[in-house]
């Protein structure tokens, strides 16, 4: 997936999907993810999907260090975001998420 498509796509959910509408401070999620850099980190190890080739990778979500505290503080909310839009490929399976 490409990074800025992760990045808005993640954004609209958060904003339009019936999913994600309870989330206390959704908003302050949206604002979060509006400055956020993703990062795709490559793994060594393969994947054990049944795809042959498959490797892992990782989610870097980068955000400015005065919103570290908060994006740690909501770390379940992000980590459930990205795993619900990620998409795999033939070559990467998501790994896990990092920030």
């Amino acid at each position: 997936m490409i990074r800025d498509a992760l990045k808005k796509t993640m954004i609209e959910v958060l904003k339009y999907d019936k999913k994600y509408k309870d989330i206390i401070d959704r908003e302050q999620l949206i604002r979060m993810l509006g400055r956020v850099r993703v990062n795709y980190v490559p793994q060594y190890e393969f994947a054990n999907h049944g795809r042959s080739y498959q490797h892992w990778e990782v989610i870097e979500l980068r955000f400015p260090i005065p919103l570290w505290e908060v994006a740690e503080e909501h770390m379940k909310e992000l980590e459930s975001l990205v795993e619900y839009v990620y998409e795999e490929s033939e070559d990467y399976a998501l790994h896990h998420i990092e920030i």
